[in-house]
């Protein structure tokens, strides 16, 4: 039997593929050839071919290119997933940290705005096949009670500000290996402070503190200073790098409005 009147094994190429074969084409190579060296029949050549248009285009709207992908299946709910994609772009560019349980509620709460429904399920398969039609790579977050949501950032600083007052702590008895735990999550919080408290009280019995100390803008300031260094220098992730700087910045935008303050009360009180 020739090769020729053997069934050729079925073979689907990636998008990737098939843009390097349209990029061939209008180099002019020839049909027989790319059908040749890619293993798929002639007439696979021509319809990649004829579908120029519908392949440029859907790896012209794809986040990270056409990677692995085979097919231009669309979603079921097109205007759902397009809402949840101008959404994650939206926050990918204001830095804000995505985690796939992020992008599922994200996706149920758009759904039931627009189809005015609450039937639909985000499953873990939807979500992959949301993340591989637009090429989304979503990073791991560590520590995702702390980063998958930015409105935690607050809060959380919040109370790390009070329990450093609480405790009577300055930024030299902040170790590294506070620091380190603390970058864990909020879950151990306690025991960091414990830890903290207990080693204090072990180094000072003696020390009878007269008067409880504020903890000022300048020692928010240094601390964080001191925990950016810290975090840069032994691998931090880009969630905890960016917690950090946001809390940095928080204190440091406190300074100005201090310093701006003050200037117009000395300028009432000259007057």
């Amino acid at each position: 039997m020739s090769s020729q009147a053997q069934k050729r094994k079925h073979k689907t190429l990636t998008i990737k593929e098939k843009c390097d074969i349209l990029d061939r084409l209008n180099r002019n190579e020839s049909f027989n050839s790319l059908a040749s060296e890619y293993g798929v029949g002639r007439s696979t050549i021509y319809d990649i071919k004829k579908n120029h248009e519908k392949i440029k285009q859907f790896v012209s709207t794809t986040d990270c290119g056409p990677g692995k992908r085979q097919t231009l299946k669309k979603s079921e709910q097109p205007v759902v997933e397009e809402a949840l994609y101008m959404w994650f772009l939206q926050e990918r560019n204001r830095h804000t940290p995505i985690s796939g349980p992020m992008l599922a509620m994200k996706a149920k709460y758009f759904y039931k705005e627009i189809i005015k429904k609450d039937d639909f399920v985000a499953s873990r398969g939807w979500l992959e096949r949301f993340k591989s039609r637009h090429g989304i790579r979503l990073m791991t977050i560590t520590g995702e009670k702390l980063s998958n949501d930015a409105t935690c950032i607050e809060p959380f600083k919040l109370r790390f500000l009070q329990r450093v007052k609480d405790l009577n702590l300055n930024p030299s008895q902040i170790s590294s290996n506070d620091l380190e735990t603390w970058f864990r999550g909020m879950d151990k919080e306690e025991n960091i402070f414990h830890e903290m408290y207990k080693t204090i009280n072990e180094e000072d019995d003696d020390e009878v503190i007269a008067t409880t100390p504020q903890v000022t803008t300048e020692d928010a300031i240094n601390a964080f200073e001191l925990g950016l260094e810290w975090a840069e220098a032994n691998g931090a992730s880009y969630n905890e790098l960016l917690l950090l700087r946001r809390l940095r910045d928080k204190a440091l935008i406190s300074r100005f409005n201090n310093v701006k303050q003050k200037k117009i009360d000395e300028y009432f009180h000259a007057c």
